[in-house]
């Protein structure tokens, strides 16, 4: 469940980088910390 939930919100996270014209390597490094410590909490 977790897993499935964590992927579903890291690909709807890429997809609205890509809208945003951002960088993947940014928004990746800058963003995994933050969605596992919410995971956790």
């Amino acid at each position: 469940m977790h897993f499935l939930f964590f992927y579903l919100f890291f690909n709807f996270y890429v997809i609205t980088l890509k809208r945003n014209g951002v960088s993947r390597s940014q928004g990746f490094r800058g963003n995994v910390p933050v969605v596992t410590g919410q995971s956790s909490a």
